[in-house]
């Protein structure tokens, strides 16, 4: 049996943390903060106050330790704790519970969410050069088109690959929702996606090689130029 590592994250780093995916306008799966348990790492008191945590050290006489960057303004985390204090105190109610509580419904949407879109993953027809559908893809439902998306970039990168941002995941839906003859969208690690007409015609989407041209295919009128997408107005 593996050796777990448990981590003093208490319910106000939870709150903290929704507070800071709400600043970035970032989806369900950030809202849903840190989970209680990911591998051999287990948070056990999530749950739980920061104050009551130290009140319990104390009573128990064991020593508590303060990490001196937890009042470093320079990060962003201390000031998200110091907004939500003065909000506490402005609506006369502790906000980290409520956003704690938030962060276990957004979990929750988010593991369902994540497994229907793998569902959909694993049914689509990938051909051997990663290309798919066009039309497979624009039927899947908006919420789980971009986390499909997430899952296709990640099949073809090398690994350790950063996973593409939601402007990357943008762009990419853009190939299938918002087809302009753009070029094709530049992902981290150097990986290239972009739409072309495939063997039978129809057209599909998938990585491209670093000269721009669909590998394994013939070049078509509907082939997109190399100027490349690096974000919303590269267009």
């Amino acid at each position: 049996m593996g050796t777990e590592t448990w981590l003093a994250h208490t319910r106000d780093d939870q709150a903290e943390q929704v507070l800071l995916g709400l600043l970035r306008g970032a989806g369900t799966r950030s809202l849903a903060g840190m989970a209680p348990r990911r591998g051999d790492l287990v948070r056990p008191f999530l749950a739980v106050s920061a104050a009551t945590t130290r009140r319990a050290c104390r009573d128990l006489g064991l020593p508590v330790h303060h990490d001196p960057h937890n009042d470093d303004p320079r990060f962003t985390r201390v000031r998200a704790r110091r907004v939500l204090a003065h909000l506490s105190a402005e609506l006369g109610e502790d906000l980290a519970p409520a956003l704690a509580r938030t962060a276990e419904h957004a979990r929750a949407d988010a593991d369902l969410l994540d497994a229907l879109a793998a569902a959909h993953a694993e049914g689509l027809a990938v051909e051997q050069d990663g290309a798919v559908r066009v039309a497979e893809l624009a039927a899947i439902e908006d919420a789980l088109r971009r986390r499909v998306w997430r899952l296709l970039a990640r099949r073809a990168a090398e690994p350790g690959t950063p996973d593409p941002t939601s402007v990357h995941l943008g762009e990419l839906d853009r190939l299938v929702t918002d087809w302009r003859g753009q070029g094709p969208v530049d992902l981290p690690g150097g990986g290239r996606w972009a739409r072309w007409r495939g063997v039978g015609g129809d057209p599909v989407v998938g990585p491209i090689g670093k000269n721009g041209a669909p590998p394994h295919r013939r070049r078509t009128d509907d082939t997109p130029p190399t100027r490349t997408v690096g974000g919303p107005r590269g267009r």
